[in-house]
């Protein structure tokens, strides 16, 4: 995550980073959240919880296919050979550039340039337009859109970055929110869910065994991340204001303070990390794609 502990923290929080909520089918599994199956998931699961299903990460299509009615997340790595580097480098605009040489450590600098580059990679496929030419705006609380919208393809996307791993959200229709979390349990500490979670949250979250505090924690952080994402609202709304649920195992919902029209998908991209996907309006379909930096290098 790259925003504050709470929205009332100090955004020299160890949770702000840059540019946050202030700022598959043949090609992988298919889920569908509508309101009808969720109610039918917390029936099943009212007892002892269950593991959600894991997200099937297919390999990326020779084309990339229209998104009515769906959902595409991928996932990729931010460990990338510096040939690589130079070419996401390349088709950054210049003030991408000048906000990546912000970065004191190499590392992170690097890390800018790969999350950037490859956004404007799919977006380019998602367009078929020269990934160079893209332009991006912010909203007022630095959401990333593109500029101008084009009428024909309102693509939507959302991005999240931690340590090594970068996931992308993207839609046609529908307003999305991603975060994605490394769990570390030296973070998830009861103060810090006492100064951004809810009292049911936090009473949720002690009653969870110790070992699983942790994954309660960041399953309660990034929903609500991702929620404020999508809403593209970052500091207009405390992090209370709103109810999710936590427990590892319990389906992830929305509890109180939220429209119905939005809805929550949480998995986990890999072991030792949660993610959250938000997104308004119900039955499509989310598929998961594994971004191949040496396919997309050797592109024409």
């Amino acid at each position: 995550m790259r925003s504050g502990v709470s929205w009332r923290i100090e955004k020299r929080s160890p949770f702000f980073r840059e540019g946050r909520a202030m700022s598959p089918c043949v090609l992988g599994t298919v889920v569908r959240l509508c309101p009808s199956e969720r109610a039918t998931s917390d029936a099943k699961n009212s007892g002892a919880p269950s593991a959600s299903p894991p997200a099937v990460w297919s390999t990326q299509p020779k084309k990339l296919e229209a998104l009515q009615n769906e959902i595409h997340i991928w996932r990729a790595s931010l460990k990338c050979a510096p040939e690589f580097l130079r070419r996401m480098n390349a088709i950054l605009s210049s003030d991408e550039r000048q906000r990546s040489a912000r970065f004191h450590f190499a590392p992170d600098r690097e890390a800018f340039v790969a999350a950037r580059g490859i956004l404007r990679e799919l977006l380019g496929a998602y367009l078929n337009r020269p990934c160079s030419e893209l332009r991006f705006q912010y909203g007022p609380q630095g959401k990333p859109s593109l500029a101008p919208i084009d009428p024909d393809w309102p693509i939507r996307f959302n991005l999240a970055h931690t340590r090594h791993r970068v996931l992308y959200a993207f839609a046609r229709s529908h307003e999305v929110g991603i975060d994605l979390e490394y769990i570390r349990p030296q973070i998830a500490e009861q103060k810090i869910a006492e100064m951004c979670f809810s009292a049911a949250e936090i009473t949720e979250l002690r009653t969870l065994p110790i070992d699983l505090q942790p994954q309660g924690f960041f399953n309660g952080w990034t929903r609500k991340e991702a929620y404020l994402k999508a809403q593209g609202c970052g500091l207009q709304q405390p992090l209370d204001s709103f109810d999710v649920t936590l427990t590892p195992g319990r389906p992830a919902q929305f509890l109180r303070g939220v429209e119905s029209r939005w809805n929550i998908a949480a998995f986990a991209p890999e072991p030792q990390h949660v993610a959250a996907l938000v997104f308004d309006g119900h039955g499509c379909k989310l598929r998961f794609f594994q971004f191949d930096h040496a396919a997309f290098f050797n592109r024409p």
